[in-house]
């Protein structure tokens, strides 16, 4: 499943992880380039191992947050770019990727604190 640029093929982003940028419970987030694209941004992954159920869940569950979030626009919300999908046989690895725009200046919980901090000065 892919949902990309109309000018590209239905086929898989060529992305090139820049930097690792966090985990959690919802999975990685890279810092990324994609071939053919202008501009940096991020990759979302979360992969299933084995458990083509969970794996289908998942799927439905990121696909859900991208279609709500790329109806998005407004400034101050990230814009969702892209979402896919891929399986690797040999490992029976499921993935998940949704491609949404870099901001620097960190995460939120740190740019909160950083503002708290300094509105006592």
């Amino acid at each position: 499943m892919f949902n990309g640029p109309l000018d590209m093929k239905m086929s898989e982003l060529n992305i090139n992880q820049l930097s690792h940028l966090g985990s959690g419970n919802q999975g990685k987030a890279y810092k990324v380039t994609i071939e053919g694209l202008h501009g940096i941004f991020v990759d979302k992954v979360t992969s299933t191992f084995s458990n083509d159920q969970m794996a289908q869940k998942d799927v439905k569950q990121k696909f859900q947050e991208f279609t709500i979030g790329k109806d998005l626009y407004h400034p101050n919300i990230i814009k969702y770019k892209y979402f896919m999908r891929s399986y690797d046989r040999a490992k029976k690895k499921h993935e998940t990727h949704l491609i949404i725009e870099y901001c620097d200046g960190g995460n939120l919980a740190n740019f909160i604190k950083k503002n708290k901090d300094h509105s006592l000065e």
